[in-house]
């Protein structure tokens, strides 16, 4: 009996049914990609490192220091073992394939050979690299991506002026510098590293401006660790092994969204299936009353229709499983380039999730088939009414509403069934919500707010000098040289018509500490805008430094200190000792186990200590538009090949490497998935509308009413829904996106997460795109209202 009415079920209910499918399908397909991807990816990162071999802490040291690493490490309490790898700090150089590419000098890589490596590399087939031919070498592939490089181009690697080509052999795997902020490394071999390593060292060059070590820890007390390293003044990265797992956030957020989609999904999923037994239920009054009067129970009444929805699922799960598989693969591509992904469970994973979708669809088929057991064999006689719904009136009236029948009709049915509103308005919520979050986070990560959550002044463009190199800013008269870099910078701008300011941020070595605990030194970023105001850059509590006394101090900063603003500390540089009050707090975005401060500018600073120097930072003064940036960027770029001209978005590109570009991909792809979801969704709402009021059309026919005036009706409900859904989404996406992503991005630095939507295409194109969509689907749907006649007033399914 069950599959004699399951196959009828199906043959009259295609288009219900295949929805129902597609939904089942995407469910399964979402929650198993995603959440292998995120077991994949936490997983491997513990097995990656465990097979590279990484220690229990990481130190990397600028040559030079007067408290060296391997001094500090011996009062430390708990330490084990120290390992140190050499490398050369270098500048590197694509060499273009064809004329029509432009090279691009890159700036701060590593050097390294295999004779001194710490830990372990693998190849981009993850094969361990145990040997590597002279004149080769390996790099990971996210610089390759972005220098639109591959493997066998050839690369230029510069030294203190030494410079030597080599040939890509292969992309190269690395467990401490494999994120994509982290300076990239170039392994080459023995020979060549030593080669030219001898030829900087003739050319007289200090070993303090192009050696750095790298120093791998082992210990039972990273705290003592970190404390006796406190005293360190060239360290310039350190952080625990389990920091390093951290830094891989970005690619987890990436999954984290398609995680967030899937369980989207699901919710549509559940309202629609809740939607669909209650109307499939409440259209079938007859044959349930007829029954029950010949004696079959409540229990087997709703077996039938449990069995039909568990034989979609069982249809639809394993679909979505084989599909997930590769949508998995895709979903860990981007990762893959930089860590070893290993799931060997991946088809148990699968498999659980694809039975735990089925499970839950099997118990919410039973909750939702419960409104069976209140129909009685006597709903049957009286077509379905029982006179309760006439005791009811409207809320508005058609003689008070100066609306045309079609609007107040669709007001009124929606304002009469609040259930099947909320109902339609969840799943178009969930699915635009789930879009917009995802904008938000593409706009905000590319916007020029960025400039200022890094802890930096507003900008139009930067100049990066191609030869320049900051080791000769250092010194005691490097401001000196800054000032005049500067100055040249703003006279070559006045030539070319442009009124623009220029100013250039720099970095020295900084120790800082509290009175209340000296012991407790933190080495940190000091930061100073050279020709710029303290005022110009942001802050999230107190006030500017308005006096060499007074000093900003990044949120993380302030966090390891244990400091606000009003405290006291010492600030220890090479030109001394002072005494200083916090008089702000900013935010920065920086994956360093370091802060900064900030202080206010000083002619009698000198540059000893040097760490950076930023490159020269342009803001014009007459405020132009972006199309005009554009134009005097590439006015630059062609009367002044000495500079490298970058827009903002350029800079937070080198920020942030692919990320912004991967976030864009997933809302693009997003997009259509949305789409297809509020399509379907409207398509079987407008069938199950027009199956449940086929009496009510015929009766509106009867008396005058059009087609045309019956299709409105129909489309404009559905409408109102989906521009109601529509606005709350825009409204609470944003605090929605703060509470599920305001952790990741306090990690990352940014305490108070401020949106920077793009807002014509977030909240106008892609909302009008998905509500376009809906609505002309709704309307082939409600087209079918021509085929109803007026004789069917009394027609009952």
């Amino acid at each position: 009996m069950y599959f004699d009415i399951l196959k009828r079920d199906l043959k009259h209910k295609k288009t219900t049914n295949f929805i129902i499918l597609m939904f089942v399908i995407l469910s399964v397909l979402f929650v198993s990609s995603s959440v292998n991807s995120l077991i994949s990816v936490a997983g491997s990162l513990d097995r990656y490192f465990e097979k590279a071999g990484v220690g229990d802490f990481i130190a990397a040291e600028l040559y030079g220091g007067k408290v060296p690493v391997s001094e500090a490490v011996k009062k430390a309490d708990g330490t084990k073992t120290l390992k140190t790898e050499e490398n050369m700090i270098c500048a590197y150089e694509f060499i273009p394939r064809d004329d029509s590419q432009k090279a691009e000098r890159y700036k701060d890589a590593l050097a390294s050979c295999l004779s001194q490596q710490i830990y372990k590399y693998f190849d981009g087939n993850n094969k361990e690299i145990t040997k590597i031919p002279d004149g080769e070498l390996y790099v990971r592939q996210t610089v390759l991506d972005q220098s639109n490089a591959k493997i066998g181009d050839r690369v230029t690697l510069v030294i203190n002026g030494v410079e030597k080509t080599f040939t890509v052999k292969d992309s190269l795997k690395d467990a401490v510098l494999s994120i994509e902020l982290a300076n990239p490394r170039f392994l080459i071999s023995e020979n060549d590293y030593w080669e030219i390593r001898g030829a900087v060292e003739k050319t007289g060059a200090e070993k303090g401006t192009y050696l750095s070590y790298l120093h791998m820890i082992d210990t039972d007390d990273v705290p003592a660790l970190e404390l006796a390293l406190s005293g360190c003044d060239r360290i310039y990265f350190s952080d625990s092994r389990d920091s390093f797992r951290l830094f891989h956030i970005t690619e987890i957020v990436v999954v984290g969204i398609w995680l967030a989609v899937s369980i989207g999904l699901i919710l549509i999923a559940i309202a629609i299936l809740g939607f669909t037994i209650g109307s499939t239920i409440s259209r079938e009054f007859r044959q349930i009353g007829i029954m029950k009067a010949i004696g079959i129970s409540n229990g087997k009444i709703r077996t039938i229709y449990l069995v039909k929805y568990l034989a979609i699922t069982l249809i639809g799960a394993p679909i979505g499983l084989l599909l997930s598989f590769p949508l998995g693969k895709l979903m860990q591509e981007n990762m893959a380039k930089s860590i070893l992904i290993e799931n060997n469970n991946a088809l148990l994973i699968g498999v659980l999730c694809m039975v735990g979708v089925t499970g839950l669809i099997v118990l919410l088929s039973i909750l939702f088939t419960r409104r069976v057991i209140a129909y009685s064999p006597m709903d049957a006689l009286r077509s379905g009414m029982t006179g309760a719904r006439y005791q009811k009136k409207g809320m508005i009236q058609l003689g008070r509403a100066p609306v045309r029948p079609a609007l107040f009709m669709s007001i009124n049915d929606l304002l009469s069934n609040p259930k099947q509103v909320i109902i339609m308005t969840f799943v178009f919520f969930i699915g635009m919500t789930l879009l917009l979050i995802v904008l938000n986070i593409s706009s905000t990560i590319q916007s020029p707010e960025m400039v200022r959550w890094e802890g930096e002044a507003e900008f139009h463009l930067q100049l990066v000098e191609t030869d320049s190199d900051p080791v000769k800013y250092a010194g005691t008269d490097g401001r000196k040289r800054v000032c005049e870099t500067v100055a040249e910078a703003e006279k070559m701008l006045r030539e070319e018509g442009f009124s623009a300011k220029c100013f250039m941020e720099t970095r020295v070595f900084a120790s800082v500490y509290t009175e209340d605990s000296p012991e407790r030194v933190f080495q940190q970023y000091c930061r100073e805008g050279v020709n710029c105001s303290t005022e110009e850059y942001a802050y999230i509590e107190g006030r500017a430094p308005q006096n060499k006394e007074e000093i900003a101090i990044s949120y993380k900063a302030a966090n390891q200190l244990q400091v606000s603003v009003g405290d006291k500390v010492t600030v220890v540089t090479a030109d001394g000792k002072e005494n200083c009050i916090v008089s702000a707090i900013y935010q920065e975005i920086m994956l360093k186990q370091w802060g900064s401060i900030r202080r206010y500018p000083d002619a009698s600073y000198s540059y000893e200590g040097l760490i950076d120097v930023l490159p020269i930072t342009i803001r014009f003064e007459d405020n132009p538009s972006a199309a005009e940036v554009e134009r005097r960027m590439e006015v630059l770029r062609s009367n002044h090949p000495e500079y490298k001209v970058r827009s903002v978005s350029d800079q937070i590109s080198a920020w942030f490497g692919d990320i912004p570009g991967t976030v864009n991909r997933i809302a693009n792809m997003l997009l259509p998935i949305i789409v297809m979801i509020d399509v379907l969704v409207a398509v079987m709402m407008e069938l199950s509308f027009l199956t449940k009021e086929r009496g009510e059309i015929a009766m509106l026919k009867a008396i005058g009413f059009k087609n045309r005036t019956l299709i409105f009706w129909q489309v404009l409900r559905i409408g109102l829904v989906m521009f109601v859904a529509a606005l709350l989404a825009i409204f609470l996406a944003g605090t929605i996106g703060r509470l599920t992503l305001g952790g990741v991005y306090r990690y990352l630095g940014i305490r108070d997460l401020i949106f920077d939507p793009n807002i014509w295409k977030n909240y106008i194109c892609y909302p009008a795109a998905v509500l376009t969509a809906t609505v002309i689907s709704s309307f082939l749907v409600a087209s079918g209202v021509r085929k109803i006649h007026s004789n069917e007033i009394n027609s009952i399914e």
